[in-house]
This record gives structure tokens, sequence and C-alpha cells, in this order.
């Protein structure tokens, strides 16, 4: 038999026989998670409780299995907020309390939020009942979420209805009926034309294709890696621009000293944080009357080993459009304790309010870095990562450093944030592990007459 497998308990069955017989629901409402003592229990149809409950809340969901009708699924969602506490086993309850299923678990651990980490988790049992048996879920909707799983086969069985129908969409006119109301696509504005020169001509106002009119045609394509008084084409009259802020570095790893006997230190190391990624702007605007402007480039934080903070990237500008530089990376020095996380760089430039012309893409923020002890041998001392810098809407290698050993940064590129280092085995803790450089930004001008 599995290691892992559930049961009907006694007073289960005694549920389920009553609902085949008297044709009345055995009414569930609730499960319970429990952590086994420290280890995973046998299930055992005598339970009438588990053997050490650390949980119980209102079930998700209760369905048939599509292919066997025996099988009941229990969904069970763990919010974010709860633990910590480890999961080896599950169990259901009717309403009046009764443990009707229980099952043992792989052992799973409930983070806490004020662990660093923490986030929603589902869990699913399935129980075979009496095929006839009335099985009702008696829900609190307060207390129930819609998983993702839910929310798929909703939307497929939506779709599929949809799909079936005659005539899925009412509100829009037939082919039949518009061909002889609105303008054909296959005829090329003819209609128009064979209206005579006034309706030309009373067309052309209404969509404002007048002589003065902005009529858009590319003029010319100027790419900036580095900073340069843009000169403008005389027939110029718009421009769009494309500005990307530089990217920040990772935060940096700072050299633990080894002890007097030269020993390097058994129970510290340091992680660092990933740096930000700038802001892209792409904005509309007249050319200036004096033909020019300036163009900024801002450069990558600057890689450190000497310091545990990444430096800011710097500012990219057209004229007075500016796209601002992402935040440096964090670094810290942790015991190898606990489980430890660094936050990543944040973005740190003034907020420029989007419009018709102009479109902003924030920087993404760094990914934090992690530590957290294991039993694993192919880890000694435990786990470690440095953060990924933040992305850049353009090419960035998202880089999380493997922890077998210690690792250096990567740079970021195109305005993205360097990712971060980190130490691993306590002979690495000597060195000092600088974070990755932030990548420099770009400008891109488009002229249009």
């Amino acid at each position: 038999m599995s290691d892992y497998y559930g049961i009907l308990t006694t007073a289960g069955a005694a549920v389920c026989a009553q609902s085949v017989e008297t044709g009345l629901a055995a009414n569930i409402s609730t499960f319970v998670i429990g952590d086994g003592n420290g280890s995973v229990p046998q299930p055992n149809a005598a339970q009438t409780e588990l053997v050490n409950t650390v949980f119980t809340g209102q079930l998700n969901s209760l369905s048939r299995d599509k292919i066997n009708p025996a099988i009941l699924i229990a969904e069970a969602v763990l919010p974010a907020s709860i633990g910590p506490f480890w999961i080896r086993e599950m169990g259901i309850k009717t309403t009046d309390g009764t443990l009707v299923a229980v099952c043992s678990l792989p052992p799973q651990y409930k983070v806490a939020t004020e662990e660093g980490a923490s986030g929603t988790m589902v869990i699913k049992m399935n129980v075979i009942f009496t095929e006839g048996a009335n099985v009702t879920l008696i829900v609190d909707d307060t207390a129930v979420l819609a998983t993702r799983s839910y929310v798929d086969q909703a939307v497929s069985d939506e779709m599929a209805a949809h799909l079936a129908a005659e005539d899925p969409h009412p509100q829009y006119i037939l082919e039949t009926d518009a061909d002889a109301k609105y303008l054909q696509i296959n005829e090329n504005l003819a209609e128009i034309a064979a209206a005579g020169e006034a309706a030309q001509k009373a067309s052309l106002a209404n969509l404002g294709l007048t002589d003065e009119m902005f009529y858009g045609r590319l003029i010319k394509r100027t790419y900036y890696p580095y900073s340069k008084n843009h000169t403008f084409a005389p027939e110029s009259r718009r421009y769009k621009a494309l500005i990307m802020g530089a990217g920040g570095s990772a935060g940096g790893c700072l050299a633990i000293p080894a002890d007097t006997g030269g020993n390097p230190s058994q129970t510290e190391l340091w992680i660092s944080s990933g740096g930000a990624a700038g802001d892209y702007l792409e904005v509309w605007d007249d050319v200036p009357e004096t033909g020019s402007a300036s163009v900024i480039v801002g450069s990558g934080g600057r890689s450190v080993s000497t310091s545990s903070y990444g430096a800011a990237g710097g500012d990219s500008s057209v004229d007075t459009h500016v796209a601002p530089g992402g935040g440096g990376g964090n670094g810290r020095k942790i015991t190898r304790t606990g489980f430890y996380s660094v936050e990543g760089g944040l973005r740190i430039g003034a907020w420029q309010q989007p419009s018709d012309s102009v479109k902003i893409v924030v920087g993404a923020c760094g990914d934090s870095s992690m530590f957290f002890p294991t039993d694993d041998s192919r880890y000694p001392g435990g786990m470690a990562s440095g953060g990924s810098g933040g992305r850049s809407p353009f090419y960035t290698p998202r880089d999380i450093h493997p922890s077998y050993n210690g690792g250096t940064g990567t740079s970021g590129t195109f305005g993205a944030g360097g990712s971060g280092s980190y130490h691993q085995d306590p002979e690495d803790t000597i060195k000092a592990r600088p974070g990755g450089m932030g990548g420099n930004g770009f400008v891109v001008i488009e002229e249009y007459s």
C-alpha cells in the first residue's frame, strides 16, 4: 500500500450507509489539518479526530469525479495568513463534527507571513463514497475562494455553451443587413468616390484630412546608447521618443574574516537581492523651435563588493521627458539558523502621469534573495540564492543563481537590474561577492513629417 492514502472512518461509513438507506443528505462542511505530532500517521478507521489538529477551516468545494461518481473530491484552501505548521494528515467532517474520512499526506510546510514569505495553499482529498449516497457541501459564502481550476472549468463550460448557440451575438448586425447599410471593406471606399466630388470633400473634412494636418510620415530613426545633443531634420514636425532608464545594481556580499586560527565562519553568510529595472517611457511631442533636444542616457548602477547597498541606475531623458533609473538591491549578513529573505531593489523615480501622448512601463523591482536551512546533503549548511534583477521590457537574462557554490551577480542589459550574489559553503564566506551591474539605459528618437 502507498505511504499516503485515505479511508472512510467507521463513523463515515455509517453516515454513508444512512444516506443510501434514508435518502437524506450527509452534510459535510469543514476540513481539519494535522501535523501528526511530528510524523506521518497511518489512517485508522476507528479515528474520531486527527492525531494532532493544527487548523480547522471551511471546505472550499465538494464535487463528484466526472469519470467515477463514487469518488468525491474535497478541496481545502489554506489562507496565506495562517501558519506556521507542518501538514501530514487531513480529514473532513459533517456539520455535527463527525470525522467521516481521514488521509495521510506527504509532509508539507505551511509558511507564516511573519517568516518573510507566504502564499495560499490548496489541498485536494479524494474520498470514495458508496454510489448513490447523497452528500452535500454546507458552505459559508464569505469563506469560499474561486481556485484556478474552478475558474478554468467555469470558463470552459461557458465557452462550450457559447459556441453551441445558434446566434451567440444577437447584438451584432447580420452580414446581409450590414452590406446594405455600411461601407464595404472590399469596395475600398468606392462608394464615396461614386457619390461625387462634394461627398469626397465632405468625407475628408470630417476626418480632419486637411493640408495643415500632421501626416505622420517617418523621416528617420536614431538610436542613442550614450548621451548627446540630437538635431532634428528640417522637415520633421513631430517626434516619438523611446526612453529607457538604467537599471540599479544588486547589493553586495562582503567578506567575513576568518577567525584567528584561519577558519572561515561556520554560522554566518551574506546574501544580496537584485536591483530594480529602470522605467520605460514612450512620448510624442512637437519638434522644439530650436530644432534640437538634449539626450541623456543613464548609466547602470555600478557593481559593489565593498558595500551591501547596490547603486541606483541613472535617469535617461529627451528634453524634459525623463525615464527614472531603478533602485539598487540590498545585501545582508545572516546566520544559518533560520529562513531569511532580503527585499529586492525598488522603483525610486518620480511618477509621470500617462496620457494619450505618454506611455509608461514602470521598472520591475528586483527579486528577493533567500536562505533556508535544509537536511539535503547537496547543500551543506543550508540553501542560498541571490535575487534576480528586475526585468527590462526588452531583453534581459533573468538570472537566479544555483545554490551549489557561492555566486557573483550577473549584470543586466537594456535597463534591467543586476542580479544578486551570495555565499554558500563556509569556505566561500572569506570572499567578497559583488552584485551584478545594472544595465545601461538607451534612447531612440523617431522623427515624423
